[in-house]
């Protein structure tokens, strides 16, 4: 159903006063850093009446959280539990009655849900973060877990407690609406890809008297959604390149067109990223030879990136300077490009990818970077964007150290 249609015909004559909907997103200890902020930005990529807000600090080491070992016991847990930790985050961080707190989080619960909603207090959720690699192959899990989060804030206006909702939520074999409860599990796949209201769902927000702003926040996000999963599967068809920014405030690689999703590289693999990004023909590595030109140069882009730019004359310059020159060696080197493939694949899926990571030519021995660069926007430090060929070439000019 059109938008436009729904607010028109059904829930026009029911408008409420509106409302600034706060909802504090809150990360569980064994849930991704990495996952988490790329569900939160993507989430925040899509305007509407929703704030989504947190607590959590992006300063994590991407090579730690990639190292880290999560032990996730197969205990089921009770639901009770996770209202708990919702209380004591309120509790912690002084939050507003009147906020929402979704708490996200690996840990199995006793009824193997994908979210619930506390009968105590409406306000308090949790969702589940974890095992849709088995109900959604092939796609990317943050859309799964951003359109549970949308539902339940939408849920937590539209229902006063349980029994309220299971008069509405569809128990039986899913047919695609938002309600729809998936006892088979596969079947959240059908939610996300048609995004839409039953029209049962539709007689129960207008009974309910939900607000309406919030109801089309609600559906513009599963619908960006939506529209996500099928560019992707297209792509599988015929790649067409996405813009992907490069912001030099921040450190980070990522692709607005997907709800601001980012490649999760640490600063030594974005420093050989791009020294490969700036070398436009490519570069032909030799483990016999020292790469030094190739080595000043990646030390440019990784020295930018700190808060204590140094120099030769600088105390700490060179055990800077031998982090570079480690990641010229023949191991570290491969190790280094194989895990900057998984992260473009993880994040673009294995066909869009092969554009932006660095790939061999099995004739010449050239590794390049496939992508065109008008497809590449570089933010400085003012967040002003620059000419791409232009801003790479003033780093080759300036390589000597």
């Amino acid at each position: 159903m059109a938008l436009n249609n729904l607010y028109s015909k059904h829930i026009l004559p029911h408008i409420m006063k509106k409302i600034n909907y706060k909802v504090w997103l809150v990360r569980s200890p064994e849930v991704s850093k990495i996952e988490y902020w790329n569900v939160y930005n993507l989430l925040k990529s899509i305007p509407g009446i929703i704030t989504y807000l947190t607590n959590e600090k992006e300063d994590f080491n991407v090579e730690e959280e990639e190292n880290e070992i999560r032990n996730i016991s197969e205990e089921k847990i009770k639901h009770n539990w996770f209202f708990e930790q919702c209380d004591k985050f309120r509790y912690d961080s002084d939050i507003a009655e009147t906020d929402m707190v979704l708490y996200l989080t690996d840990l199995p619960n006793e009824n193997n849900l994908f979210l619930k909603c506390d009968e105590e207090n409406r306000l308090n959720a949790y969702i589940q973060t974890s095992d849709y690699h088995k109900y959604f192959p092939g796609n990317d899990t943050r859309y799964p877990i951003a359109y549970h989060i949308a539902v339940t804030v939408l849920m937590m206006q539209w229902f006063e407690n349980t029994e309220e909702a299971t008069k509405t939520i569809n128990m039986n074999r899913s047919k695609g609406g938002i309600l729809d409860f998936c006892s088979y599990k596969k079947d959240v796949i059908l939610k996300l890809r048609t995004a839409d209201l039953s029209a049962e769902e539709i007689d129960s927000l207008i009974e309910k008297k939900v607000d309406p702003n919030l109801i089309l926040t609600v559906l513009e996000i599963l619908e960006k959604l939506r529209s996500f999963m099928l560019l992707k599967n297209r792509w599988g068809l015929a790649p067409k390149p996405l813009v992907m920014t490069i912001d030099l405030r921040t450190n980070k690689f990522y692709f607005e067109e997907l709800g601001n999703i980012e490649v999760a590289l640490n600063p030594v693999q974005m420093a050989l990223y791009l020294t490969f990004l700036t070398h436009t023909d490519g570069i032909i590595y030799d483990k016999k030879k020292s790469h030094l030109e190739h080595r000043n140069l990646m030390y440019k882009y990784y020295n930018n990136m700190k808060s204590d730019p140094l120099d030769i004359l600088d105390s700490g310059f060179k055990d800077r300077m031998a982090l570079i020159e480690k990641t010229w060696k023949t191991n570290d080197f491969s190790i280094q490009l194989a895990k900057i493939k998984k992260e473009f694949i993880k994040t673009l899926g294995s066909e869009l990818a092969k554009l932006y990571y660095i790939t061999i030519d099995e004739n010449s021995k050239t590794r390049n970077i496939v992508v065109d660069r008008q497809y590449i926007e570089i933010l400085d430090w003012k967040g002003e964007v620059q000419d791409t060929k232009s801003y790479l070439q003033k780093y080759i000019e300036k390589t000597s150290l």
